[in-house]
């Protein structure tokens, strides 16, 4: 299956992402529709998805899946992972392997997203290229 990536930041920066998947360190990505996907289905990485711009950049095999909610406390993103709730670190942790340069950018990128929700929760499911989990 296809697996879509934004090459911008909200704020304009790109994101990196296509690199960092090919280096080897965005390690997941989290997605809305996980029930779709099945641990050893096939990967293509891909950017401009749906569009004329439509670039596949890499050949990929799902190795793992973890539920992820998040939601807003205290004005800063908190996230939970198979029913736990993640640490400081942990989530530190977590926007570094998603792909992220800083929490900071996760957090924004996130917080938009559960805004969006309307009881201001989101679910989804973090997809695993590794064999790591959390």
């Amino acid at each position: 299956m296809i697996i879509g990536y934004r090459t911008k930041l909200p704020d304009g920066n790109p994101t990196g992402f296509v690199e960092k998947i090919l280096a080897g360190t965005k390690i997941h990505t989290i997605r809305t529709n996980g029930d779709r996907w099945r641990i050893g289905m096939s990967i293509q990485h891909a950017t401009g998805v749906r569009t004329r711009h439509y670039r596949k950049f890499a050949d990929g095999v799902l190795k793992g899946k973890q539920p992820v909610a998040m939601w807003r406390r205290r004005g800063r993103l908190a996230v939970a992972i198979d029913g736990k709730a993640l640490t400081a670190e942990r989530l530190q942790l977590l926007a570094v392997n998603d792909g992220f340069d800083t929490l900071e950018q996760f957090e924004r990128w996130f917080l938009a997203v559960v805004d969006k929700q309307p009881d201001r929760t989101y679910h989804g499911t973090l997809l695993h290229f590794t064999d790591f989990n959390y």
